[in-house]
C-alpha cells in the first residue's frame, strides 16, 4: 500500500476515534468545568482547550510513529493495531491530565470553608 494513502488512513482513523470521544465527553465536561470555573466563558475556554489536547496528543503520536515505507498486506494488521494503540495512548494521556486537574480543583473546592452569605469564604 502506498505510504501516503496509508498515512491518510491512519490520521483519519485517529481523528474519528478522537472526535467520537470528544462528542461523548463534551457535555459532561462542560457541566463540571462550569461548576469549577464559575463562569460560562471560562468553562468554554477550558472545554475547547481540552478538546484540542484530545485531538493533538494522539495525532502527534500517530504522526511521529507512522511508517515511511510501503505497507504490505501482512503488516497492515500490525500497522492498524499500532495506530489504535497510539491513538488510545494519546487519549489516555490527555484524559489523565485533564482528570487530574479537574479532580484537584474539585478537591480544593470541597476543602474550603462555606459561608452562608456568599457560598465560599
Amino acid at each position: 500500500m502506498n505510504p501516503i494513502i496509508f498515512f491518510t488512513l491512519e490520521v483519519t482513523l485517529s481523528l474519528m476515534i478522537c472526535l467520537g470521544l470528544i462528542k461523548l465527553i463534551k457535555p459532561r465536561l462542560r457541566d463540571i468545568l462550569y461548576e469549577t470555573c464559575g463562569t460560562q466563558k471560562r468553562a468554554e475556554f477550558w472545554v475547547t482547550f481540552t478538546q484540542l489536547m484530545m485531538l493533538i496528543a494522539p495525532l502527534m503520536i500517530v504522526i511521529y510513529f507512522a511508517p515511511t515505507t510501503p505497507v504490505t498486506e501482512t503488516l497492515l494488521i500490525v500497522s492498524v493495531k499500532n495506530v489504535l494503540f497510539q491513538t488510545l495512548f494519546g487519549l489516555f494521556f490527555a484524559l489523565a491530565i485533564t482528570g487530574k486537574v479537574i479532580w484537584r480543583s474539585i478537591a480544593e473546592d470541597k476543602s474550603a470553608p462555606i459561608s452562608i452569605e456568599k457560598g465560599v469564604i
